[in-house]
């Protein structure tokens, strides 16, 4: 039964940690200045291509996928018990938020969008 249990806790330490891994490397991504430095010109010239061209670089919409049980009491060994949890690269979000913001910039100019007050996800 001592087995079931450390089973138990690893999974949800392991859950909780895969559900939080793309905050920490976001933060990193804002908050580190040697990064911005070094990485921003690059990332930049990157974002602008891809807007510019209405391109997105395929490597930015593979995502890893993570089998979720929805329930505790559901049966483990069966597939429909399970949700899938995709990951994105933090790349593809910050493409993302910049092509929603330019969009809302946008509808807003030509009237189309009215004031609301947007809650980013």
């Amino acid at each position: 039964m001592s087995g079931e249990v450390n089973k138990k806790q690893s999974r949800r330490s392991v859950e909780q940690n895969d559900k939080y891994s793309h905050v920490s490397t976001y933060m990193y991504f804002l908050t580190n200045k040697r990064f911005h430095m070094i990485h921003m010109p690059f990332l930049v010239e990157l974002f602008n291509r891809s807007l510019s061209e209405s391109l997105v670089p395929s490597v930015f919409k593979a995502a890893y996928v993570t089998p979720l049980l929805k329930k505790a009491d559901l049966d483990s060994a069966d597939a429909k018990s399970y949700r899938p949890i995709s990951k994105l690269s933090v790349l593809f979000k910050l493409l993302e938020r910049l092509v929603a913001q330019q969009l809302i910039e946008y509808l807003r100019g030509a009237g189309l969008l009215p004031d609301l007050v947007l809650q980013s996800a």
